[in-house]
């Protein structure tokens, strides 16, 4: 009896040095596939990248004009919204008319509170 665990002991020992060894090569193959892989890679973006800078410069300078342009467009805005409270204070019929809508959004904020007050205070 003695004899046949040996025997089974020795034979799953060999089995498990072949799948060991089977293994150990399958993933140096792995890793010398990947790192050929990555070589390869690298080779190609070396050779697309000096094509790719115009075009890098390109863009650059076109977004740089977008924000230049964007920044005018802001200005300008900025400019048109300054001019149109001017000319809406020194119109005195304009100027009415929004000091009338402020005050008439003062009035509904204090009823709001008041009411909030009341509320709160009863049972």
């Amino acid at each position: 009896m003695k004899d046949i665990a040996t025997e089974a002991q020795q034979a799953v020992s060999a089995k498990a040095a072949d799948l060991t060894e089977a293994a150990t090569d399958k993933v140096q193959q792995w890793t010398a596939d990947t790192r050929e892989s990555v070589e390869a890679f690298g080779s190609s973006l070396k050779a697309a990248a000096p094509p790719l800078a115009p075009e890098l410069q390109a863009a650059a300078s076109t977004a740089q004009g977008y924000a230049s342009a964007a920044q005018g467009y802001i200005g300008e805005q900025a400019q048109n919204a300054s001019n149109m409270a001017v000319d809406l204070i020194n119109d005195s019929a304009s100027r009415d008319k929004v000091l009338l809508g402020v005050a008439g959004v003062a009035v509904a904020a204090a009823l709001g509170i008041a009411c909030q007050k009341r509320l709160a205070e009863t049972p």
